[in-house]
C-alpha cells in the first residue's frame, strides 16, 4: 500500500489548498488539512511543496488518488490530464 505519493502542479499548491478544509500551515512549504477522502476530525492530510511537486500523505492511510477523487471538481485545468497510475499529475 502506498502511503506517500505525489502529483505535479504548476508553481503553487493554492488550487489544491483552496479545495481543502481545515488547512493550517505546518512550516515552510508545508500544510496540514482535513482529508476529504475519509471522515476526518483532526487534520491528517499532509501537503508538502517540493519544487514543482505537491506531495500528499494521509496519516490515516488514504491514497493520493482517493484524496484527489474526493475533492470538488475543477482541480485540473482544461489542458491537464488526470494522475497516472503512479499518482503523478503531469502539467504542461
Amino acid at each position: 500500500m502506498k502511503t506517500l505519493d505525489c502529483f505535479q502542479y504548476k508553481y503553487t499548491p493554492e488550487p489544491l489548498l483552496s479545495r481543502l478544509e481545515g488547512v493550517r500551515p505546518a512550516g515552510p512549504g508545508r500544510w496540514m488539512a482535513l482529508c476529504p477522502a475519509h471522515d476526518d476530525r483532526n487534520p491528517s492530510l499532509s501537503i508538502l511543496l517540493v519544487e514543482s511537486r505537491v506531495l500528499l500523505h494521509c496519516f490515516a492511510g488514504c491514497t493520493p488518488d482517493s484524496v484527489l477523487a474526493a475533492l470538488p471538481l475543477g482541480l485540473l485545468g482544461s489542458n491537464e490530464k488526470p494522475p497516472d497510475k503512479e499518482g503523478v499529475l503531469h502539467t504542461n
